[in-house]
């Protein structure tokens, strides 16, 4: 039978929040017409997160458990989107920081328009922020401007951990990414990337469209970015990005009107 979505939820320590999680994704999709599989990908978690996981998915059909080793939240992500069956593939942080009941409104624009992307935004009419630090929220801006400058991409939030995408845009963007791939080596921390940045980019290039849809969003405690850390590798990967395609390193297979 042909899966309608795909869920993919990557897990990195995520003992506190993976069950509660799991339980309203399943039991969101379990009322939905349509045919769904979930897909965990586990970031080589050195906490109760895999052990939970796995108790849970006992007596549930059409939930799929990746472990991998650690090598970060894109790496995990990937593996997911590639795993994927669906003929739409929504990617979800862990701590639901943006409700699941939202990908209706980000589904609808893929099945009824004529996008093959939809991604979740902070921003514009319509967006809540909840509890977020005023450090994290400025970070945020001054990243998007970054982005807006060296990548040329019109979004006001292409970090959101939430965002869908058609089978067709995942056979044209997979094979070109460069930042994150099978290559990727194992790491000791949490890291916080730009990959969202290149996916959006490669979007571009290859014309295919792309629906900013504003949504409420949850500041999690359990948050795993690093101020410093992060923005300093999130503005390197940037700027390479830019130079690769400057250098003609993008390989793409399909162009469309």
């Amino acid at each position: 039978m042909s899966v309608f979505l795909s869920v993919i939820v990557p897990t990195y320590n995520e003992e506190k929040n993976i069950v509660k999680t799991l339980t309203a994704v399943f039991g969101y999709l379990s009322e939905q017409a349509y045919s769904n599989e979930i897909i965990v990908v586990d970031d080589g978690s050195l906490d109760q997160t895999v052990p939970l996981i796995r108790a849970w998915v006992q007596d549930k059909a059409n939930i799929l458990l990746i472990c991998s080793t650690h090598k970060g939240k894109a790496s995990a992500v990937l593996q997911g989107l590639r795993a994927s069956q669906g003929d739409f593939v929504l990617f979800t942080d862990a701590d639901l920081a943006t409700p699941i009941e939202e990908v209706r409104r980000l589904l609808v624009w893929l099945t009824d328009h004529d996008f093959q992307i939809a991604i979740a935004s902070r921003e514009g009419l319509g967006a809540q922020r909840e509890n977020e630090p005023i450090y994290r929220h400025w970070m945020g801006r001054v990243f998007n401007l970054i982005i807006k400058l060296v990548l040329g991409l019109p979004y006001e939030d292409t970090q959101c951990g939430f965002k869908v995408f058609s089978r067709r845009s995942l056979k044209a963007i997979l094979p070109a990414l460069r930042l994150y791939s099978d290559k990727a080596h194992q790491i000791k921390e949490a890291r916080v990337t730009a990959f969202d940045a290149e996916i959006l980019f490669l979007a571009k290039l290859l014309e295919l469209p792309v629906k900013e849809v504003p949504v409420p969003w949850k500041y999690g405690k359990s948050s795993k970015v690093h101020w410093w850390r992060d923005s300093w590798r999130m503005l390197l990967e940037v700027v390479s990005v830019r130079l690769w395609f400057w250098l003609g390193r993008y390989r793409l297979y399909e162009k469309t009107a």
